[in-house]
């Protein structure tokens, strides 16, 4: 008897939205970049010569890793840049949030509200996205095999025998 994996499926569902989820935020973002370096100085992380290079790089960056995620192209590297990524957008929406400051996280363009009664949504949001980034991580790791060590193996030596 034959037993049904939802794996798979899981997988695919799971590439699908989250390739969405970053194409859609980088597409959004692309359209307003002065907007968007105005959100990312709001969390004071950044000095300010590099908040427009990195408001500038970071949406080609969503866009480019999400079609990749979509199209299943290098499963194990965009999954561990949505994942990098996602660490990334998690940690400054934490202490933007503990340092009490008033945010708009530009997570999706510009919405023009933001407060911080509703800072704890991007949060839990930027959490599930983790989770589940790590969890496609962890699956493709599986998939392709462990990544492989650059040294040489005893077999593939030519100059001899090891000693």
């Amino acid at each position: 008897m034959q037993v049904f994996s939802y794996r798979p499926l899981c997988t695919l569902m799971l590439r699908l939205v989250l390739g969405g989820i970053f194409l859609w935020s980088g597409l959004e973002k692309i359209q307003d970049s002065q907007t968007f370096a105005d959100n990312i100085a709001s969390f004071r992380l950044l000095p300010v010569f590099l908040v427009n290079p990195w408001a500038l790089g970071l949406p080609p960056l969503e866009i480019l890793i999400g079609t990749a995620m979509i199209a299943n192209w290098k499963r194990r590297d965009v999954t561990l840049g949505v994942v990098i990524l996602t660490t990334l957008f998690l940690f400054a929406l934490i202490q933007a949030f503990l340092r009490g400051f008033i945010v708009d996280c530009g997570c999706f363009g510009s919405k023009g509200h933001s407060s911080l009664e509703t800072s704890w949504i991007p949060i839990i949001r930027d959490i599930a996205l983790l989770a589940a980034s790590l969890w496609l991580y962890k699956e493709s790791i599986k998939d392709v095999g462990p990544i492989a060590s650059s040294k040489p193996t005893p077999s593939s030596n030519r100059d001899g025998p090891p000693c």
